[in-house]
C-alpha cells in the first residue's frame, strides 16, 4: 500500500497532520533499511546470513504494513468525524 505525503497530510487538523507525517517520515527511513538489506541478502552466501537477512526483511515489511495500515485508519477515522461534524452543522442549518 503505498501512500502520497500529500494526500495523506491533508486529512485533518494539524495533530493529525503531524501525527502522519511522523509515520511517512518512519516509513521512508524502514524503506531504506529494507533497501540496505537486500543488497545485502543479494550479496550474502551463508545460508543462516541469508536466513536472518530473510527474516529481518519479512519484518521490516510487517512494520511497514502495519504503519501504512495506521495511516488509513487515522485518515478514515478523520473522515467519519468530518461527516458527523458536517451531519451536525446540517441539522442545525435545518
Amino acid at each position: 500500500m503505498a501512500l502520497s505525503i500529500e494526500s495523506s497530510a491533508r486529512a485533518g487538523g494539524p495533530a493529525v497532520q503531524n501525527q502522519i507525517s511522523m509515520l511517512l517520515s518512519q516509513i521512508r527511513g524502514l524503506r531504506k533499511q529494507l533497501t540496505a538489506l537486500r543488497k545485502q541478502l543479494e550479496k550474502a552466501t551463508d545460508p543462516n546470513e541469508q536466513k536472518m537477512l530473510m527474516k529481518q526483511i519479512m519484518d521490516l515489511q510487517r512494520l511497514i504494513e502495519m504503519q501504512e495500515q495506521q495511516i488509513a485508519n487515522i485518515q478514515q477515522e478523520e473522515l467519519r468525524k468530518q461527516k458527523l461534524r458536517e451531519k451536525v452543522n446540517d441539522t442545525k442549518a435545518a
